[in-house]
């Protein structure tokens, strides 16, 4: 063994305190560079989780509210899983040559808005004109 490589040596026996503070300095400067796209993504990523629940619950209070006859003008409305909804049904043209009571159909505009309940931010806002059976 050479002499030279001798372990009691101090200055060949590991890193300095300044080589691992400037280590842990780097470290430190990546790390804060990637947390704000970090955080970014997860906040859009909660965001369109909380759209896909409110447009699921859209559409199956949509169809729920059309396919029962008291789908009548009116209003609607609940909570569900942190969600809140809000039906409003009416009529978009009251101004017809024939009457509903002719043929035991109707034709509703049906309007469901979802909020989360949480930050009332409005997740989904969705009109559709439906034909629906009266009673």
């Amino acid at each position: 063994m050479d002499a030279s490589m001798n372990m009691t040596d101090p200055k060949s026996s590991g890193f300095t305190l300044l080589e691992v503070l400037v280590a842990l300095i780097v470290v430190g400067l990546c790390t804060t560079a990637l947390l704000p796209p970090t955080v970014a993504s997860a906040r859009r990523a909660d965001l369109a989780l909380q759209q896909n629940r409110a447009m699921i619950l859209a559409r199956s209070q949509l169809d729920a509210f059309a396919a029962h006859p008291s789908a009548l003008i009116g209003v609607a409305g609940g909570n569900e899983g942190g969600l809140e909804w809000k039906i409003v049904a009416s009529d978009p043209n009251s101004q017809r040559a024939w009457r509903e009571d002719d043929f035991g159909v109707a034709l509703r505009t049906l309007r469901i808005t979802v909020v989360a309940m949480n930050d009332q931010v409005s997740l989904v806002d969705v009109s559709v004109t439906r034909l629906v059976q009266l009673p």
